[in-house]
C-alpha cells in the first residue's frame, strides 16, 4: 500500500490487515555525533526509485545490551516482542505511523498520537 506525502511523495507501507504501517521513516538527520540536527525535507531514495520503501523495521538507537527488555519489564510493559538481534545505529531519527487502511487517502485527515 503506497501513501502520496505532499511534500515526501510516495511512501510504501506494510498492510497488517485493516492497517498499513509505515516503518522507520526517517525524519531528521546529524551530521556528526553531538551536533544539532537537521529535519529532512525529502527521503532518501535510490536514483531510480520513485517510492519510498517503509516496509520494514529500520535501526533502533543506540542501547546497552538487554537494555530495551530491561526497561520493558521495569515499566510493566510486554517484552516478548523486543528483538534481541535488532540492528542499532547512531540514524535512529525515524518515525512509525500506522493507519486505518480506509482512511489513507488524498485530503483525509487524520488524528495523530504522540
Amino acid at each position: 500500500m503506497a501513501f502520496e506525502h505532499p511534500l515526501l511523495g510516495l511512501i510504501r507501507g506494510a498492510k497488517l490487515g485493516a492497517f498499513t504501517q509505515f516503518r522507520s521513516i526517517p525524519y531528521a538527520s546529524i551530521e556528526q555525533r553531538f551536533a544539532r540536527s537537521k529535519l529532512l525535507e525529502h527521503l532518501p531514495k535510490g536514483n531510480d526509485e520513485k517510492v519510498y520503501d517503509a516496509t520494514a523495521i529500520g535501526p533502533c538507537c543506540i542501547q546497552p545490551e538487554g537494555g530495551a527488555k530491561m526497561d520493558a519489564d521495569s515499566n510493566q510493559l510486554p517484552a516478548d516482542i523486543i528483538e534481541d538481534e535488532q540492528e542499532q545505529s547512531e540514524d535512529c531519527m525515524r518515525v512509525t505511523i500506522t493507519a486505518p487502511t480506509e482512511k489513507l487517502g488524498a485530503g483525509r485527515k487524520m488524528p495523530v498520537v504522540g
